[in-house]
């Protein structure tokens, strides 16, 4: 799973901002590759670029059932 962006108007604060998806590349029957989108998850303008790589890499383990420390270890900080 990966995070795609795209601009977009962003009625809170009406200026064009990066609007997040979280996409799953897949193989269909026929052995071609091809995408879905897992999650809208918005205007993400306060995290950083690290930050989205960490959410997108435990998303990636908890889809996997393994354990998700990156998720909890960011949480504890707080």
């Amino acid at each position: 799973m990966y995070f795609r962006s795209g601009m977009r108007h962003n009625p809170k604060t009406g200026e064009l901002s990066g609007f997040y998806r979280l996409v799953e590349s897949y193989r269909n029957q026929e052995n071609r590759i091809c995408h879905r989108m897992m999650l809208a998850a918005g205007f993400l303008d306060d995290l950083s670029g690290e930050q989205l790589n960490r959410i997108q890499k435990g998303l990636n383990l908890q889809d996997e059932g393994l354990d998700n420390t990156l998720l909890t270890q960011n949480a504890n900080k707080s």
